[in-house]
């Protein structure tokens, strides 16, 4: 029975996902192009077959059977299909369509925003003491080994000062296999160590020294005022390491087999999350939706950035491309997406997902020293 009601509960944490995910981001194309008065004939989340449907006014909604996407189809939304009526897409001036297509990845962003502000209201945000205080122990490491302990705060080192981790942790790696007297404080007493850094090298060849201690993470909630700035942060924050990341991949100094993920690899993280409660998988989302926003809103065509991109080409050249034109591109767009989600699907399927570590594990193991 706990065998089952932990299936469930995963199985439903992954659809929650993917459904808030897809329903936000919809309803942002769905809600301005309703405002600027253009007919929606169907808002599906899925594609395939409908599961569940029903017709309200001038829109069909649907509920379909592969939950990995969805769309909100608008009257005359190609030029192939304007008639020139009123009320379809390409009726509307080419600002107002880039307001349509961009209100999804700003439904996205705002999504984020709204789902950080909860979270660091509830969970709170995680950052590194300063100080060096140890956090945690790695086994079979020097520090563990002459009877270091979690909480000890380092005050000196080869009795040179200590005044924060960052100090502490250049002094460790400049001294790879040398011998260290480490002096630190527990519970107001002064106790000294001797250790000798353990040797390890980094993917450059760079030698360095560990001793293989974490450090101490502080947790600290938000008042609903402040929550405000550092939900607006994360989300900055996000935007920013997303970005590099993919100019990274672009540039080769990441390998793609690292850094593309798919569904599978989404749902296996959600799954795990599930396992802490409600909240990591709600933190995840935010993280989800901030990456949704920003890869939409790439300049490929078949993604709201392309046809953003052709209205912008519009106005410059006072006149839509042509059908043909945007049909070629459309396709070169989708198959270099379904040959980015194969290859997305194909490393989901080859990567070892217990490496995959719940976030306050993952925060520790990267900052281990």
């Amino acid at each position: 029975m706990e065998l089952f009601i932990s299936y469930f509960i995963k199985t439903i944490s992954v659809l929650f996902v993917f459904g808030v995910l897809i329903f936000f981001h919809e309803l942002g194309h769905f809600f301005i192009a309703k405002k600027l008065k253009v007919k929606v004939e169907k808002f599906s989340l899925g594609f395939g077959p409908a599961l569940l449907k029903f017709k309200k006014g001038e829109t069909e909604y649907a509920l379909s059977a592969v939950p990995f996407g969805g769309y909100v189809k608008m009257a005359g939304e190609s030029l192939n299909e304007s008639k020139g009526k009123k009320g379809e897409f390409y009726s509307k001036s080419p600002l107002q369509r880039i307001a349509i297509v961009a209100a999804g990845p700003v439904m996205s962003f705002a999504l984020a925003f709204v789902i950080f502000y909860i979270v660091v209201m509830t969970i709170g945000t995680a950052s590194l003491n300063p100080q060096a205080k140890v956090g945690g122990l790695i086994e079979n490491y020097p520090a563990q080994n002459v009877g270091i302990k979690e909480g000890d705060l380092i005050i000196a080192i080869d009795n040179q000062p200590i005044n924060d981790w960052k100090q502490m942790t250049d002094v460790v790696r400049a001294k790879a296999g040398e011998e260290i007297f480490i002096t630190l404080e527990r519970e107001n007493q002064t106790l000294s160590f001797y250790m000798t850094p353990k040797e390890e090298i980094l993917s450059g060849g760079q030698k360095i020294g560990q001793i293989g201690i974490y450090p101490d993470v502080i947790i600290e909630k938000a008042n609903p005022v402040t929550a405000v700035y550092k939900s607006a942060e994360i989300v900055g924050k996000t935007s920013y390491m997303i970005i590099s990341g993919i100019v990274d991949l672009i540039r080769g100094k990441v390998s793609p087999k690292e850094a593309l993920g798919g569904p599978i690899m989404i749902a296996r993280i959600t799954a795990r999350l599930s396992e802490e409660g409600f909240l990591p998988v709600l933190n995840f989302t935010g993280l989800l939706s901030v990456i949704l926003g920003l890869i939409n809103l790439l300049p490929i065509p078949v993604l709201d950035g392309g046809f953003i991109l052709f209205f912008i080409i519009e106005i410059i050249r006072r006149k839509p491309l042509s059908e043909k034109t945007q049909m070629v591109a459309q396709n070169i767009g989708l198959v270099f997406l379904i040959g980015v989600m194969l290859y997305a699907t194909y490393n989901d399927r080859i990567r070892d997902y217990s490496k995959i570590l719940p976030k306050s594990e993952k925060i520790q193991k990267q900052n281990g020293k």
